[in-house]
């Protein structure tokens, strides 16, 4: 919510509040960059395997990707994107599929075969 905020109070912030605003927003998302690049080779996408829950790195990698466009750190959309990516293919993986306790149930490369 602090990163939509940031980008519709952007032209009225000003130069010395965007630098704490944006200063205080890459507090939160760096420490999920390596978290999110450390998971996106995974085998297994399930809650036990990957030390959260599907739906938690499906946000994280949101997070990275919208903070990547709006804070311009091409790293940051590569990671959000592939992340996303991953997150799309667990979404989609059963037309039955209704929560995150059921996602990653498979592993990836069934699904992507």
């Amino acid at each position: 919510m602090w990163l939509e905020a940031y980008r519709l109070l952007d032209p009225e912030l000003g130069e010395e509040r965007k630098v704490r605003w944006r200063r205080e927003i890459e507090k939160i998302v760096i420490p999920l960059v390596p978290d999110t690049i450390k998971r996106l080779a995974f085998p297994w996408y399930n809650s036990p395997y990957i030390g959260t829950s599907p739906n938690h790195y499906a946000q994280w990698a949101s997070l990275l990707l919208l903070a990547g466009h709006v804070f311009r750190n091409d790293d940051w959309v590569k990671t959000g994107a592939a992340g996303c990516c991953i997150a799309s293919l667990l979404r989609n993986r059963l037309p039955t599929d209704t929560g995150a306790n059921i996602v990653g149930q498979v592993p990836l490369r069934a699904m992507t075969m």
